[in-house]
């Protein structure tokens, strides 16, 4: 879009030997629906009405979905009103007891007593007798309590946390209108957000990769490599910015000059990026093989009693048997190839798009015809193709998706199991009692 509209806007300006917007003009974004209604008429400002609508309706609800869920289950639900407070990585939310696997790991004979023994959610009966007669119509417009002595009160506990949420939804939807009328009267242009919010948000990206895939990392250093590279992007930013004509009297045009922008994004991902792995080698308490294990071992047992993730992988788990969890091995080996693939495709975009694309383009400061023509037909291509991509891709998942249930639940009403069959059987330890085995 901003190719296709920006080449057609300084056609037309050079046609009529004059800019057809001014400065300002084009820094609210008024470029685009001129090009429309100058090229197609009438009904390109009806696209592009459509378009920005379509965007704001599915950005702005994401936005505000993810506020909320941040409000509700990354603040209330773990700080204000948990449901079990006290709570350990090896403690069970629904009973507090020590859940089952770690007690069997540890190999502790005498902890038979606070071992978790709450039963499975999707082999429970009275789960099962809730759905079924909280999905039935009520005389009076109300559902029937949980019965299930087990996950009953997880579950009213989480239907507190939707009905929370769908104010939060609410309040943070009414929140941004005053927010929105502040930033249009202060003279915010679109560019300057567009600019300037990189440095913002790039000091994030240390953090959130390194909590991936580094062990080592602590909360300590994550927190603090985010805030300092906040603090020196933003130094940086306005230092550099001081230099240009009218110094910070001018400030938003030179706060999102070349070298300003430069210096703040270099120094707020550089700055992030030393000062998280600086703090966590000094926070850290893993000293040995054991000890990372461990560590990792809290991400994974970080779950839904009701939803454990184990259920969304298994059609991908077929035919391997495992106790409660599938283990590391058996997940490193089922999703090796998404892995590489991930790796590979991540390598290749930055080097594209960082190295490439901007190494030819630096080439070439002046085009001559056939230059700028290959230029054109090579952003066509790639956008035909990526319009393709978007169009196509998730209709044919959505239609497969289809097709996969409808074939499951004809194999299901001829009296088959489907797809895929689980089986839970008790497997007797001598150490440990009874030991429930998934095969998949």
């Amino acid at each position: 879009m901003a190719t296709t509209t920006g080449l057609a806007y300084l056609a037309l300006s050079a046609e009529n030997k004059t800019n057809l917007l001014t400065h300002g003009q084009i820094d609210e974004g008024l470029v685009t629906p001129l090009i429309a209604e100058t090229v197609l008429g009438s009904a390109g400002g009806i696209l592009i009405l459509t378009m920005g609508a379509m965007a704001l309706m599915s950005t702005g609800s994401g936005e505000v979905m993810a506020m909320s869920s941040i409000i509700v289950y990354d603040i209330y639900q773990t700080y204000i009103k948990p449901f079990r407070r006290g709570l350990t990585e090896v403690d069970c939310v629904l009973c507090g007891k020590k859940k089952k696997d770690i007690v069997r790991k540890k190999n502790v004979a005498n902890q038979s007593n606070n071992r978790c023994e709450c039963p499975d959610v999707s082999t429970c009966q009275p789960c099962k007798d809730d759905r079924r007669a909280r999905s039935g119509k009520s005389s009076n417009a109300t559902k029937p309590p949980y019965t299930c002595s087990t996950h009953g009160r997880y579950r009213e506990y989480e239907d507190g946390l939707i009905g929370f949420k769908d104010w939060c939804i609410v309040m943070v939807t009414i929140s941004i209108i005053p927010l929105g009328l502040v930033v249009f009267e202060t003279g915010i242009d679109l560019n300057w957000i567009f600019y300037s919010g990189a440095i913002v948000t790039i000091p994030c990206f240390p953090p959130v990769i390194l909590s991936i895939i580094w062990v080592k990392a602590t909360g300590k250093g994550l927190i603090s490599g985010g805030a300092v590279g906040l603090v020196c992007g933003i130094t940086a930013t306005l230092v550099t910015a001081s230099f240009y004509d009218g110094g910070l009297g001018n400030f938003l045009k030179n706060t999102v000059q070349n070298y300003a922008i430069l210096a703040g994004t270099c120094s707020s991902f550089g700055a992030s990026f030393l000062c998280c792995i600086l703090v966590s080698i000094f926070t850290h308490n893993i000293k040995s093989v054991d000890d990372e294990n461990l560590e990792w071992q809290k991400m994974y047992d970080i779950e839904n009693p009701l939803n454990p993730w184990e259920f969304n992988y298994r059609e991908e788990l077929k035919g391997l048997e495992y106790d409660g969890k599938p283990t590391f091995e058996q997940m490193a080996m089922t999703f090796r190839r998404a892995k590489y693939t991930a790796y590979i495709g991540g390598v290749l975009c930055i080097v594209v798009f960082a190295v490439v694309i901007p190494g030819v383009m630096a080439m070439f400061p002046k085009m001559d015809l056939v230059q700028f023509s290959v230029w054109i037909w090579g952003t066509q291509i790639f956008a035909v193709v990526m319009a393709v991509i978007v169009i196509v891709a998730p209709m044919y998942e959505e239609i497969r998706k289809i097709m996969k249930e409808y074939r499951k639940s004809a194999c299901i009403m001829n009296g088959g199991y489907g797809q895929m069959q689980i089986i839970t059987a008790e497997r007797h330890d001598a150490d440990d009692g009874k030991t429930p085995v998934t095969n998949v």
